[in-house]
């Protein structure tokens, strides 16, 4: 059944800036209201006090995880269990990585052990690891490169500026190639990689596996397993709303809920000029009336409120003026007490380069014809970036270097950023696909079961757990012609023009 449209009243829920964020340092100025834990000589723990925050000590080392823990095989299991079975499991750094290879969430974990100091996130990098060098030789790391600038007194980098100006009349959502940030010694932890926090160095740790045996219906059988499992795990700690599409990824999202169905709801968000239009406002409702699940559509307005500007401003630094009006919905859809899930991250195993990177001119180890592949072509900054990047990014097994591209380079900060965003409006972001052995069984399928637009490896995964999701039409969204990717683009920056106008007047 389809609820009616919701508009967001102004004035509900009130937006908490730096929501669920947190910062590693010394004595620093942290925002009203945070915690703190005592690292010893690794600095303070300081964070949102929303943030999910697990210490676990043994004699081996103190672990401490900084987010969620998602176990598909034992939906039942809280943080502290999860954490506690890997701490008394596990000797060394090593060991505790490869003990989250079959878990998801979005999470941090910190390795204190031996006067050593070690951080890694999961397995896409969703919940971001900002760091840089302090003044005094300490490393600082924080959620977001704003809030580190202003605790490890960093200038801004003028040359990723530069960058980001441009790059921004040529896409709407700018992001960052490789490990940079907009201030001078800022960096980003990729997905792959630990940080010493001592050092400030960061180590690779995965680089794909050896190609499996198994059939393709015993890695599609698996991941299916995996993704329900951590969609039930999911449930029992908050309550889920899918935001779903007319296209593959949520529809492959929502038919891992079909057990947890009466527990879900499922929402869209269209403007009001696409609420009749758009595929994507209506397929959803058609789909759940079928699925006997909630469905709401939510219309942002046209332009936030001026509390939620400033609230948004002040939650990430430079965040992106379009997502703002969304960002003020969903915070009152949700009220902070709901959590959004996402089928973000199956563009990892959907061939995301696809009749790009066919061609037979093209070298996956030239940085310039990787920035082509994000339309960062032409930038010196970014092509030295990626360049960085491709000189430690050997793969191995049945992986691919555009795949691990966009594992590592979109996903990690594009996508990261974006979540760091959303997170002002849900009570956490949900990806049920940010799991490493889930994501490397997918990868292992042959080509031609992950590729647009038939996407055979999600149909077959959606008809074996709720086949009627397929009764209604699934809308692929193709890569845009070029005539058509000009005209949105040249749209997108006539808005910006009059979004800035608009706010220059004020």
């Amino acid at each position: 059944m389809s609820d009616k449209a919701r508009n967001a009243p102004d004035g509900i829920v009130t937006a908490s800036p730096c929501r669920l964020q947190f910062t590693i340092a010394g004595n620093v100025a942290r925002p009203p209201g945070w915690r703190v834990i005592d690292l010893g000589e690794s600095g303070v723990l300081g964070y949102h006090p929303e943030l999910s925050v697990t210490d676990v000590s043994t004699p081996h080392h103190r672990l401490l995880l900084l987010g969620d823990l998602l176990d598909w095989a034992g939906p039942e299991l809280d943080n502290a269990r999860i954490l506690e079975r890997i701490a008394a499991g596990c000797e060394s750094l090593e060991d505790v990585i490869r003990a989250t290879r079959e878990l998801g969430g979005r999470w941090a974990l910190l390795r204190l052990a031996d006067g050593k100091a070690d951080l890694f996130h999961d397995a896409a990098g969703m919940r971001s690891v900002c760091y840089a060098k302090t003044a005094t030789g300490q490393i600082a790391v924080a959620s977001d490169q704003g809030m580190l600038a202003r605790i490890a007194g960093l200038e801004p980098c003028l040359e990723a500026r530069k960058f980001v100006d441009g790059f921004s009349r040529r896409v709407s959502q700018w992001w960052l190639p490789g490990d940079g940030q907009l201030f001078r010694g800022a960096k980003q932890l990729l997905p792959n990689h630990r940080l010493n926090l001592r050092t400030g160095e960061t180590t690779r740790y995965w680089n794909g596996d050896p190609a499996p045996e198994d059939s393709a219906e015993e890695c599609m059988t698996r991941a299916t397993a995996r993704l329900s499992g951590l969609l039930r795990a999911a449930a029992r700690r908050y309550p889920l709303a899918i935001g779903l599409s007319a296209g593959w990824d949520s529809r492959l999202i929502l038919s891992a809920c079909r057990d947890i169905r009466q527990e879900i709801r499922a929402y869209s968000t269209a403007p009001r000029a696409q609420r009749i239009a758009g595929v994507d406002a209506r397929l959803p409702e058609h789909i759940c009336r079928r699925a006997g699940v909630r469905h709401d559509l939510l219309t942002p307005p046209a332009s936030p409120t001026a509390a939620f500007d400033s609230a948004f401003t002040e939650h990430v630094f430079r965040p992106l003026p379009e997502f703002t009006p969304y960002m003020e919905t969903e915070l009152a859809y949700s009220g902070g007490k709901v959590a959004g899930v996402t089928g973000n991250i199956a563009e990892i195993v959907k061939l995301p380069y696809a009749g790009k990177t066919e061609v037979e001119a093209f070298d996956d180890r030239d940085p310039a014809q990787l920035a082509r592949l994000v339309r960062m072509h032409d930038f010196a900054y970014a092509e030295a970036a990626i360049g960085r990047w491709r000189e430690e990014a050997a793969v191995e097994g049945s992986l691919t270097v555009p795949e691990l591209f966009y594992w590592e380079n979109r996903c990690g900060r594009w996508l990261s950023r974006n979540a760091l965003m959303f997170d002002i409006g849900w009570r956490e972001i949900v990806m049920p696909l940010n799991c490493r052995a889930l994501l490397v069984d997918l990868l292992a399928l042959p080509r031609t079961l992950r590729q647009r637009p038939g996407c055979q490896a999600f149909n077959w995964m959606i008809k074996s757990q709720w086949p009627e999701l397929l009764d209604v039409p699934v809308v692929s969204k193709e890569a845009p012609s070029r005539p058509r990717r000009l005209l949105t683009d040249a749209r997108q920056a006539l808005r910006r023009v009059l979004r800035s106008r608009k706010s220059d007047r004020r």
